[in-house]
C-alpha cells in the first residue's frame, strides 16, 4: 500500500502573537502543530499521528518539562503524563477514538522555565490526512479565525497550512474574511454579555486585523496597557502556580510508582515572590481603585504560603490562598476594565452593533473553512 510520510508545521497562535507593543505581558503561549500525513489508508495515517504525538510528549517529560497533561476532545478528558506512560495502550485507544470522532480539540498543556517564571503552553495538534487520490481531510481542526492569528515559523509553512485546510482562495478574500469576521463578532458578543470586557477587547484587536481597519487601536492600546491588563497578568501567574502545586500534590499520592518530580522548587519559590511583588505593585497603584487596607490583607493571606525556613509550602492551603487573592484581583480588574470601557464610546457602539446582528446557525458559524465542513472517516 506504500509508506506513510508526515510533514509537521508549527505556528504560534492565539493572543500570544499580540505580545510586544500591543500586549505588554505574556500570559500563556498557544501553539498549533499541524501533521500532514500522506498514506493510502486512514488507519496507518492515524497510527503515525498518534505515535508522533505520544513520542513528543514523552520526550518533553524526559527533558524535564512539567507536563500538565494531554486533553482528548475537551477539558474533562485529561490524561496526565504518568497515566499515559502507565497505560499507553489504553491512552492510544482513546486517542484514536478522539481523532475518529473528529469532535473538539486535542492539546497538550505544559509549563516551562523562562527567566524567573514558569510559562504555561497550550499546544494544539491537528491532523491532515492525504489519501492515495490526493484527497485531504482535516481532523480536530482549530476554528477558522485562527488562520488570522497564526504566525508560522516560515513562509512555506504558512502556505502549506492554508492548503491542508482546504483554503484554495486568498485568505484575505471577501469570502474567507466573512466567515472569520462572523465567528469573531460572536465571540465579542459573548464576552460583552458575560462581562469579560478585556477578552472582548482582545477579540476586537483580531477583528481589526482581519478587516484591516485600525480605528479602534488607540482604545485597545489604552485597555491593554491598563491596570486591568496587569490584573489579568497576575491572574495568569497565579493559575500556573496553582496547577504546578496541585500536580506536585498529586504526585505525592503516587509514591508506589516511584515517580520523579522535575519541579525546580527554588524557581517556583522565586516565581511566587515575584508574583507577590507584582500583586503589591498592582494594588498600590492610584488607578487600581483598591482600598488602602487591601494590600495589607492580601500580603497577610500570601505570607502563610511561606514556611519558617522561607520555603514555599506545597499544600492545599497555598492553592487556596492563591485562588482567593486571584478572585480579589479579578474583581478589581473587571472594575477597572469597565471604567476604561465607559471612556471608549466608539468601542461601545461597535459592541452594541455586534449584539444587534442576527446569529448564524451553529453549523455555519463554526465551520473550519469557508464553504466546506470536516467529517470523520466513513
Amino acid at each position: 500500500h506504500g509508506p506513510s510520510t508526515v510533514e509537521i508545521s508549527i505556528a504560534i497562535s492565539g493572543f500570544s502573537t499580540l505580545y510586544g507593543r500591543i500586549q505588554p505581558y505574556v500570559h500563556e503561549v498557544e501553539v498549533q502543530e499541524h501533521y500532514s500525513v500522506r498514506s493510502p489508508q486512514f488507519d496507518k495515517a492515524l497510527a503515525v499521528f498518534a505515535k508522533n504525538v505520544f513520542d513528543y510528549v514523552e520526550d518533553l517529560h524526559h527533558r524535564q518539562f512539567l507536563v500538565e497533561g494531554v486533553y482528548l476532545g475537551d477539558a474533562d478528558s485529561k490524561w496526565t503524563i504518568f497515566e499515559m506512560l502507565e497505560a499507553k495502550s489504553i491512552f492510544l485507544s482513546e486517542f484514536n477514538q478522539c481523532v475518529r470522532a473528529n469532535n473538539g480539540h486535542l492539546w497538550l498543556r505544559c509549563h516551562f522555565l523562562v527567566d524567573w517564571r514558569y510559562v504555561t503552553v497550550n499546544k494544539y495538534f491537528v491532523m491532515h490526512h492525504v489519501d492515495a487520490m490526493g484527497e485531504r481531510r482535516t481532523f480536530l481542526p482549530r476554528p477558522y479565525y485562527t488562520m488570522y492569528q497564526n504566525v508560522f515559523l516560515g513562509e512555506q509553512a504558512g502556505v502549506d497550512h492554508a492548503t491542508w485546510n482546504g483554503v484554495t482562495s486568498d485568505p484575505c478574500s471577501s469570502s474567507s474574511r466573512s466567515l472569520a469576521i462572523q465567528q469573531v463578532k460572536m465571540l465579542i458578543k459573548q464576552c460583552n454579555e458575560d462581562g469579560r470586557l478585556l477578552e472582548g477587547y482582545r477579540w476586537l484587536m483580531l477583528l481589526s486585523c482581519i478587516k484591516e481597519d485600525f480605528t479602534h487601536v488607540p482604545n485597545l492600546q489604552r485597555m491593554f496597557h491598563s491596570v486591568a491588563e496587569q490584573c489579568a497578568y497576575v491572574h495568569a501567574l497565579s493559575t500556573t502556580m496553582q496547577e504546578i502545586i496541585a500536580a506536585e500534590l498529586h504526585l505525592e499520592g503516587l509514591e508506589d510508582l516511584q515517580i520523579v518530580s522535575y519541579l525546580d522548587a527554588a524557581m517556583l519559590k522565586r516565581m511566587f515572590k515575584v508574583y507577590c511583588d507584582k500583586v503589591r505593585a498592582v494594588l498600590t497603584q492610584p488607578l487600581s481603585v483598591a482600598a488602602r487596607v487591601f494590600p495589607k490583607l492580601v500580603e497577610e493571606k500570601l505570607s502563610g504560603a511561606l514556611g519558617a525556613d522561607d520555603e514555599l509550602i506545597l499544600a492545599p492551603s497555598t492553592i487556596a490562598a492563591l485562588r482567593e487573592v486571584m478572585e480579589y484581583v479579578d474583581c478589581m480588574g473587571a472594575s477597572v476594565a469597565q471604567s476604561i470601557h465607559s471612556l471608549c464610546p466608539d468601542v461601545q457602539t461597535a459592541f452594541k452593533s455586534f449584539a444587534a446582528e442576527s446569529r448564524p446557525s451553529s453549523r455555519q458559524l463554526w465551520s473550519t473553512h469557508a464553504g466546506q465542513f470536516d467529517r470523520g472517516p466513513s
